[in-house]
């Protein structure tokens, strides 16, 4: 935390006015006046810190409020976590930072505090429109401290949608390079070109998916235009979730398509654009499912058969 964040928090002295304890937070010294049955109600390791067998939970006193240092941590974060153990929502932060969320899980998994937190990283976790890769690993690795299966899967599979550079930087983020396995990185670029293989197959699918009237060679037509567009290494310098919404953006006729029989024994019938969208969007989402990351992913080989999470088997059938 800069100096300019401690002068931020220096004011605040009092979460609870009337607390028993005074936690002086990092090394600006922040001093946050709080409740001890509030810190011990929320984390069995403040419980056991403030509790009478150790000499900070000795003779707490509201009229005498003794400090406890705690040097090593962030006073922003802890702060934060203090507000919503105090109920005291009308000083609680408006906008927290990706980056200031990951501090916040580290001193939730610190003093064991994801069950006091539960409700309020639900909401911290959403991603808001979030694009920077570095935010959106902070909040990947905030969700996995926080042991939440599905905003883990949200923000990983964000960075193997959304971005075409290496993942290797990272493990340049000293305090990202701690806390995610050392695998997370390769397992993100081994994902990131299952997904490719995925839309390429796709494409080359619905380039065969033709009929005899104009609708459907003009669809097979689009989709021919768009594989010759994403060759294999054009495919590599681009996110997929750019190919992913001009797949989607593909024209067709918005209105029911007359499809004249060729043969006596068959009947007539009318396109249906609208099921065909249907089709295309069930395709997408079990490809996405198939290259999903989840938190059993990274803490293990990277074998999804024994995973929580359910993946799709990876292999291409779209009939």
């Amino acid at each position: 935390m800069s100096s300019d964040d401690g002068k931020k928090l220096d004011f605040v002295k009092a979460i609870a006015s009337d607390g028993d304890v005074i936690l002086v937070v990092g090394e600006q010294k922040v001093e946050l006046r709080v409740h001890s049955q509030c810190l011990i109600s929320a984390s069995k390791v403040f419980g056991a810190m403030l509790g009478p067998n150790w000499s900070e939970g000795q003779n707490l006193s509201k009229n005498s409020p003794k400090e406890i240092p705690l040097i090593e941590d962030d006073a922003k974060a802890l702060y934060t976590i203090c507000c919503v153990v105090h109920h005291r929502n009308d000083i609680l932060p408006e906008r927290i930072s990706p980056r200031e969320l990951l501090q916040i899980a580290i001193e939730a998994d610190k003093y064991d505090l994801r069950t006091a937190l539960l409700f309020a990283k639900a909401q911290w976790l959403q991603r808001k429109n979030i694009t920077d890769m570095m935010e959106l690993a902070y909040l990947m690795a905030a969700a996995f401290l926080f042991d939440d299966m599905d905003m883990f899967i949200e923000h990983s599979q964000a960075l193997i949608l959304q971005h075409q550079d290496s993942y290797i930087e990272l493990l340049a983020d000293s305090t990202l390079s701690q806390i995610l396995p050392a695998n997370t990185p390769h397992l993100l670029e081994e994902r990131r070109n299952r997904m490719r293989a995925e839309i390429g197959e796709i494409m080359l699918r619905e380039t065969k998916n033709s009929c005899s009237c104009g609708w459907g060679k003009s669809r097979s037509d689009s989709y021919r235009d768009l594989l010759y567009e994403y060759t294999p290494l054009r495919i590599l310098g681009t996110p997929i979730s750019k190919v992913v919404e001009r797949i989607q953006s593909i024209s067709y006729d918005g209105n029911r398509q007359y499809h004249a029989s060729t043969s006596r024994y068959d009947k007539d019938y009318y396109h249906e654009p609208a099921k065909y969208i249907a089709t295309l969007a069930e395709k997408l989402e079990k490809a996405k499912r198939r290259v999903s990351l989840c938190l059993d992913c990274v803490q293990g080989s990277g074998e999804t058969e024994s995973c929580r999470f359910e993946h799709e088997e990876f292999y291409y059938r779209f009939n």
